[in-house]
């Protein structure tokens, strides 16, 4: 493990491959999490999932007796929702997103035809057919401009790694022969910004938890935050060959986060404020 130096005032934690893997908690993750919830740490939850709403994220922490506010969850759809809210939509949005999603989506106007000012991608999982990515490609050709929940090109799953939604963006594109125009989630710079926001805190005093090298870790550094990379989820050994020298700390799985923050001169316990409590 490896000591970075500016004090941690805030810590963001990555969700699938971090905290769990398709749902199984990894061990000591629950506690880890706890731990720095009785401490009053300001924490977000920064996730690339696609599949989930930020209700049923709070849901799985409940489960946990974890009491999470919803919204410490960072989801792509959210970050969608707020741009789409910026932008001069007339003919509707034709999300292609996992239903559970559709709630975070709600006050936008979705339509399902092949008119449309976007094709909104993210992973739809056991949802997604042939017929679907060719309502998208149809779309596309009409007119319409592809944006991305998230681009990861695949997650683990219990039985191994699954295509992600990265790949569908990648044959819409080729297919319509248009490029994707916005990527919601990460590691796209805005979406730190606006978690970094939320929090309060200054970039280089929040440190980012994640099991993907690319996506947590660099590029929460590259928004100037820490990085600590857990050897979990997604991770393979040979990573460290090519990106040790440029991650902040490596830690063997989240369990070790406690232990590590204590052993930094500058470990505390912030003081409760309205936005760090559970509302």
């Amino acid at each position: 493990m490896q000591r970075a130096r500016a004090p941690i005032e805030a810590i963001f934690l990555d969700l699938d491959g971090t905290l769990y893997v398709e749902g199984q908690w990894i061990p000591g993750a629950v506690d880890a999490v706890r731990w720095l919830l009785q401490r009053d740490w300001p924490v977000r939850f920064i996730t690339n999932t696609t599949t989930r709403s930020r209700q049923h994220l709070q849901r799985r922490f409940r489960e946990q007796h974890l009491d999470v506010p919803r919204t410490w969850f960072f989801t792509p759809a959210r970050a969608a929702s707020r741009w789409f809210h910026q932008q001069e939509v007339l003919q509707g949005i034709l999300a292609l997103v996992h239903p559970d999603v559709l709630e975070d989506l709600q006050d936008l106007p979705l339509v399902s035809t092949e008119v449309a000012d976007f094709v909104l991608i993210g992973d739809m999982d056991e949802a997604w057919s042939i017929h679907l990515l060719n309502r998208g490609l149809r779309a596309l050709l009409n007119g319409a401009k592809l944006v991305a929940l998230q681009r990861n090109r695949r997650w683990r799953a219990r039985e191994g790694y699954r295509l992600d939604a990265g790949a569908f963006v990648t044959a819409l594109e080729y297919g319509a022969d248009v490029q994707c125009e916005m990527v919601f989630g990460k590691p796209n710079p805005v979406f730190f910004r606006m978690a970094l926001l939320d929090v309060g805190a200054s970039p280089e005093r929040v440190l980012m938890v994640g099991d993907d090298v690319e996506f947590d870790v660099l590029a929460a550094q590259r928004c100037g935050m820490q990085g600590a990379l857990v050897k979990t989820g997604k991770f393979r050994p040979e990573v460290l060959t090519t990106v040790t020298s440029s991650v902040n700390v490596v830690l063997e799985d989240v369990s070790q986060l406690p232990e590590w923050l204590q052993s930094r001169g500058d470990s505390l316990s912030p003081s409760p404020s309205p936005r760090n409590r559970a509302t």
